[in-house]
């Protein structure tokens, strides 16, 4: 089997993340070539030659930046490759081998393959327990009870958390919705008193309708899924407020570093019921202690 063109798939993808990682450190977010070639220890060419491509297909503009769709198109990736390695992990693969092993993945294997290998640790979409919670130590509960678990264990403040949406249908391989393009990242916790809010600020978006037409709309409803029933997400200056409530949580562990959250949320579009009815996805939410 040729592989050649899959390794050097791969290698382009190390300098795109590299490019990325850069212009985040810029203020006015645009990254440096030199500096990408100088930290990946090549010409500058090389970092041009292996990254037109994305430049192409309109995941970067002309000075190297992520586009919008750019930025979805990565952090689809991103999730593919953490989801094999999370994978990796419940079958007992040696620590040390992992990456190399997903790396592996990644260069030989077709698209398809690579996604439904990424898509066997998605959390159960019935009983929202992950596959690998035995292994990984990690515990699963309603938010409904994590109320006294989070007061104890997280103070009073706001803490900036990124969250992903995904489509909601029948299928196991998901992918992104296009309402995560529909809302400022990454979201804000609020913890006032114990309780916990999830602040989502909505943002005008461009999207291509079923017909093939395109609109500019931002969300003009939120609702939220809560013990089987549809809630009314308040709107306030542009933000809807979602309770942590809402979510089904899991954590790690005792000490609550990591916790992860998903609850089912629709939308409907500000553009009219005939450019985008109400849709559904499901939002996931990942809280890491310490980040403010």
């Amino acid at each position: 089997m040729n592989t050649t063109g899959k390794i050097q798939e791969n290698q382009a993808m190390d300098y795109l993340v590299a490019l990325e990682q850069n212009a985040s450190k810029k203020q006015d977010g645009r990254p440096s070539v030199q500096e990408v070639a100088e930290q990946m220890g090549v010409h500058r060419s090389t970092v041009y030659r292996f990254t037109e491509r994305y430049i192409k297909a309109g995941i970067l503009d002309s000075d190297y930046r992520l586009t919008e769709y750019g930025y979805d198109w990565l952090q689809n990736w991103k999730i593919k490759k953490l989801r094999l390695e999370k994978w990796l992990e419940h079958c007992k693969i040696n620590k040390n081998s992992i990456a190399y092993n997903v790396n592996m993945i990644m260069e030989n294997c077709t698209d398809d393959l690579i996604t439904s290998l990424s898509n066997s640790v998605l959390t159960c979409r019935g009983c929202k327990f992950h596959p690998s919670s035995a292994a990984c130590n990690w515990y699963s509960v309603n938010g409904e009870n994590f109320k006294e678990k989070l007061g104890l264990h997280m103070p009073d403040g706001r803490y900036a958390i990124p969250f992903t949406l995904l489509k909601d249908n029948d299928q196991e391989l998901l992918e992104l919705s296009m309402a995560h393009r529909g809302f400022l990242h990454p979201a804000v916790l609020e913890i006032r008193d114990g309780e916990g809010t999830i602040h989502l600020t909505l943002r005008m978006m461009e999207q291509q309708s079923a017909s093939g037409k395109w609109f500019r709309g931002e969300a003009g409803s939120v609702r939220y899924k809560m013990n089987g029933e549809w809630m009314e997400a308040p709107l306030t200056e542009g933000t809807a407020l979602l309770p942590m409530s809402a979510f089904w949580l899991s954590y790690e562990g005792e000490d609550f570093k990591l916790i992860r959250g998903m609850t089912s949320i629709r939308f409907s579009c500000s553009s009219g019921m005939e450019a985008m009815g109400e849709r559904e996805a499901l939002m996931q939410i990942r809280i890491r202690r310490g980040l403010t």
